[in-house]
């Protein structure tokens, strides 16, 4: 007799286990079915295609002399890349130069070489 009592605890206890497993699954099937449902409701794509790693470059291009023709006079928020291309411009006139000069300063006071 206490073979089939064990037998049934040993059973009754696997049931549990089962159920808590089957409740966990259903959880994250519903977590992925509403992520999915979100994903789908995400703007559509800007382009109809794919960019050539050409097309990718000149944007960049683009995208990186905006930025270098935001960094003048806005020195302290520019990005670093900005500042650099910023000093290296400088002996194109006299306004590059004053340019130049201010972005060499705050590049110096982020990275702490100068005060």
């Amino acid at each position: 007799m206490p073979k089939i009592i064990d037998l049934l605890v040993v059973l009754e206890n696997r049931r549990r286990h089962l159920r808590s497993e089957i409740f966990e699954l259903q959880n994250k099937m519903v977590f992925f079915k509403r992520l999915c449902e979100a994903h789908e409701m995400s703007r559509p794509p800007i382009y109809e295609k794919s960019l050539s790693p050409a097309e990718r470059k000149r944007r960049q291009y683009q995208k990186d002399r905006r930025a270098i023709i935001d960094a003048i006079g806005n020195e302290d928020t520019a990005p670093d890349k900005a500042l650099l291309a910023l000093m290296k411009d400088v002996a194109k006139s006299e306004h590059a130069a004053n340019s130049a000069q201010r972005a060499w300063r705050e590049f110096g006071k982020r990275h702490g070489w100068l005060d």
